[in-house]
Protein backbone atom coordinates (compact mmCIF):
# COMPACT_ATOMS: atom_id res chain seq x y z
CA UNK A 1 0.00 0.00 0.00
CA UNK A 2 1.37 3.15 -1.02
CA UNK A 3 -0.14 5.69 1.57
CA UNK A 4 1.26 8.93 -0.75
CA UNK A 5 -2.04 7.93 -3.19
CA UNK A 6 -3.87 10.43 -1.30
CA UNK A 7 -5.18 14.03 -2.75
CA UNK A 8 -3.89 17.42 -1.10
CA UNK A 9 -7.70 17.55 0.61
CA UNK A 10 -7.26 14.38 1.65
CA UNK A 11 -4.12 14.29 3.58
CA UNK A 12 -4.97 17.29 5.15
CA UNK A 13 -8.00 15.94 6.41
CA UNK A 14 -6.25 12.41 7.41
CA UNK A 15 -3.93 14.68 9.43
CA UNK A 16 -6.68 16.82 11.06
CA UNK A 17 -8.20 13.21 12.01
CA UNK A 18 -4.27 12.22 13.55
CA UNK A 19 -4.42 15.69 15.31
CA UNK A 20 -7.84 15.17 17.01
CA UNK A 21 -6.82 11.84 17.91
CA UNK A 22 -3.57 13.30 19.73
CA UNK A 23 -5.54 15.55 21.53
CA UNK A 24 -8.30 12.48 22.85
CA UNK A 25 -10.88 12.63 20.27
CA UNK A 26 -12.19 10.38 17.94
CA UNK A 27 -12.38 10.87 13.96
CA UNK A 28 -15.00 9.25 12.03
CA UNK A 29 -14.66 8.90 7.63
CA UNK A 30 -15.93 7.12 5.35
CA UNK A 31 -14.33 3.71 3.88
CA UNK A 32 -15.57 1.26 1.27
CA UNK A 33 -17.29 -0.88 4.17
CA UNK A 34 -19.38 2.31 5.61
CA UNK A 35 -18.26 5.22 8.57
CA UNK A 36 -15.30 4.47 10.12
CA UNK A 37 -15.07 5.90 14.11
CA UNK A 38 -11.85 5.21 15.50
CA UNK A 39 -10.01 6.13 18.68
CA UNK A 40 -6.88 5.54 20.18
CA UNK A 41 -6.25 2.00 22.04
CA UNK A 42 -4.99 3.37 24.97
CA UNK A 43 -7.56 5.93 26.09
CA UNK A 44 -9.30 4.35 28.50
CA UNK A 45 -12.03 6.74 28.39
CA UNK A 46 -12.49 7.60 24.47
CA UNK A 47 -12.66 3.35 23.82
CA UNK A 48 -15.10 2.95 26.46
CA UNK A 49 -16.97 5.73 24.82
CA UNK A 50 -17.00 4.09 21.57
CA UNK A 51 -17.42 0.28 22.88
CA UNK A 52 -20.65 1.69 24.44
CA UNK A 53 -21.45 3.32 21.36
CA UNK A 54 -25.08 1.92 19.88
CA UNK A 55 -24.58 3.18 16.07
CA UNK A 56 -21.50 1.08 15.63
CA UNK A 57 -21.19 -2.57 15.06
CA UNK A 58 -17.90 -4.27 13.74
CA UNK A 59 -15.60 -3.43 16.34
CA UNK A 60 -11.37 -3.81 15.53
CA UNK A 61 -8.47 -3.17 16.17
CA UNK A 62 -6.80 -1.20 13.36
CA UNK A 63 -3.31 -0.87 12.29
CA UNK A 64 -1.85 0.34 8.89
CA UNK A 65 0.35 -3.19 7.69
CA UNK A 66 0.52 -6.67 8.91
CA UNK A 67 4.04 -5.75 10.60
CA UNK A 68 2.23 -4.19 13.72
CA UNK A 69 0.77 -7.28 14.27
CA UNK A 70 3.73 -8.72 15.88
CA UNK A 71 3.43 -6.95 18.94
CA UNK A 72 0.03 -8.76 19.77
CA UNK A 73 1.12 -12.16 18.17
CA UNK A 74 3.66 -14.23 16.95
CA UNK A 75 4.55 -14.57 13.44
CA UNK A 76 1.71 -15.61 10.91
CA UNK A 77 1.93 -18.47 8.57
CA UNK A 78 2.73 -17.43 4.61
CA UNK A 79 -1.07 -18.94 3.94
CA UNK A 80 -2.61 -16.31 6.37
CA UNK A 81 -0.48 -13.32 4.99
CA UNK A 82 -1.52 -14.27 2.01
CA UNK A 83 -5.38 -14.45 2.91
CA UNK A 84 -4.49 -10.61 4.22
CA UNK A 85 -3.19 -9.64 1.52
CA UNK A 86 -5.39 -10.96 -1.61
CA UNK A 87 -8.74 -10.57 0.09
CA UNK A 88 -11.47 -9.01 -1.88
CA UNK A 89 -13.53 -8.11 1.17
CA UNK A 90 -12.39 -6.23 4.30
CA UNK A 91 -11.33 -8.66 6.05
CA UNK A 92 -10.86 -8.59 9.95
CA UNK A 93 -9.16 -11.16 12.17
CA UNK A 94 -9.08 -12.80 15.65
CA UNK A 95 -5.44 -14.70 15.96
CA UNK A 96 -5.38 -17.04 18.36
CA UNK A 97 -3.36 -16.26 21.39
CA UNK A 98 -2.70 -12.57 20.59
CA UNK A 99 -2.37 -10.53 23.49
CA UNK A 100 -4.85 -7.31 24.18
CA UNK A 101 -4.03 -4.13 22.02
CA UNK A 102 -4.83 -2.08 25.69
CA UNK A 103 -5.87 -3.30 29.01
CA UNK A 104 -9.81 -2.30 28.76
CA UNK A 105 -10.12 -3.76 24.93
CA UNK A 106 -11.78 -7.36 25.05
CA UNK A 107 -9.11 -10.34 23.82
CA UNK A 108 -11.15 -11.53 21.32
CA UNK A 109 -11.92 -7.99 19.60
CA UNK A 110 -10.43 -8.67 16.03
CA UNK A 111 -7.72 -6.88 13.96
CA UNK A 112 -8.26 -5.32 10.83
CA UNK A 113 -5.49 -3.97 8.24
CA UNK A 114 -6.76 -0.51 6.82
CA UNK A 115 -6.36 -0.94 3.38
CA UNK A 116 -8.04 1.69 1.41
CA UNK A 117 -5.69 4.99 1.34
CA UNK A 118 -7.58 7.18 3.74
CA UNK A 119 -7.55 5.09 6.91
CA UNK A 120 -4.34 3.28 5.82
CA UNK A 121 -2.72 7.50 6.14
CA UNK A 122 -5.06 7.85 9.14
CA UNK A 123 -3.35 4.91 10.80
CA UNK A 124 -0.01 5.03 9.70
CA UNK A 125 0.36 8.47 10.73
CA UNK A 126 -0.80 7.93 13.57
CA UNK A 127 1.79 5.17 14.64
CA UNK A 128 -0.12 2.76 16.81
CA UNK A 129 -3.34 0.69 17.08
CA UNK A 130 -6.65 2.26 17.28
CA UNK A 131 -9.71 1.03 18.05
CA UNK A 132 -12.67 1.38 15.51
CA UNK A 133 -16.18 1.16 14.89
CA UNK A 134 -17.89 0.68 11.97
CA UNK A 135 -21.39 2.54 10.77
CA UNK A 136 -24.09 3.56 7.96
CA UNK A 137 -23.42 7.40 9.48
CA UNK A 138 -20.60 9.19 10.87
CA UNK A 139 -20.57 9.71 14.62
CA UNK A 140 -20.47 13.05 15.60
CA UNK A 141 -20.00 12.88 19.13
CA UNK A 142 -20.56 11.16 22.52
CA UNK A 143 -21.70 12.10 25.54
CA UNK A 144 -20.06 9.38 27.47
CA UNK A 145 -16.70 11.07 26.54
CA UNK A 146 -17.99 14.69 26.42
CA UNK A 147 -16.35 15.43 23.01
CA UNK A 148 -16.67 15.84 19.54
CA UNK A 149 -15.71 14.07 16.54
CA UNK A 150 -13.78 14.90 14.20
CA UNK A 151 -15.92 14.03 10.77
CA UNK A 152 -14.21 13.92 7.21
CA UNK A 153 -16.39 15.35 4.74
CA UNK A 154 -15.51 12.71 2.02
CA UNK A 155 -18.13 10.98 -0.19
CA UNK A 156 -18.96 7.15 0.46
CA UNK A 157 -19.76 4.73 -2.46
CA UNK A 158 -23.89 4.23 -2.30
CA UNK A 159 -22.78 0.29 -1.80
CA UNK A 160 -20.68 0.76 1.67
CA UNK A 161 -22.08 -1.39 4.33
CA UNK A 162 -20.83 -2.59 7.55
CA UNK A 163 -22.41 -5.52 6.75
CA UNK A 164 -19.79 -6.21 3.85
CA UNK A 165 -16.91 -7.45 6.55
CA UNK A 166 -15.20 -10.47 6.65
CA UNK A 167 -14.61 -11.55 10.15
CA UNK A 168 -12.51 -14.93 10.34
CA UNK A 169 -10.38 -16.98 13.59
CA UNK A 170 -6.94 -17.98 12.71
CA UNK A 171 -5.21 -20.61 14.89
CA UNK A 172 -2.30 -21.12 16.22
CA UNK A 173 -2.12 -24.51 13.80
CA UNK A 174 -2.65 -22.41 10.54
CA UNK A 175 -6.49 -23.31 10.65
CA UNK A 176 -9.42 -21.07 10.33
CA UNK A 177 -13.05 -20.63 10.75
CA UNK A 178 -15.47 -17.92 9.21
CA UNK A 179 -17.10 -16.08 12.54
CA UNK A 180 -18.92 -13.86 9.63
CA UNK A 181 -19.55 -14.20 6.25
Amino acid sequence: MNIRELNPEMTQEARACVVALRNGSLASFPTPSGWCTVCDCSNKMAVDALLGCNQLTNFCILIDHEGRLSKYTAPLSEPVLNLLEFSERPLQFVIEGASAAAPNIPLETPFMIATDPFSNRVASSFGKALLAGFGAEPVTSLQDLNTTCHVVNLRVGMNASPDQIVVMQFSKDGSFRFIKK
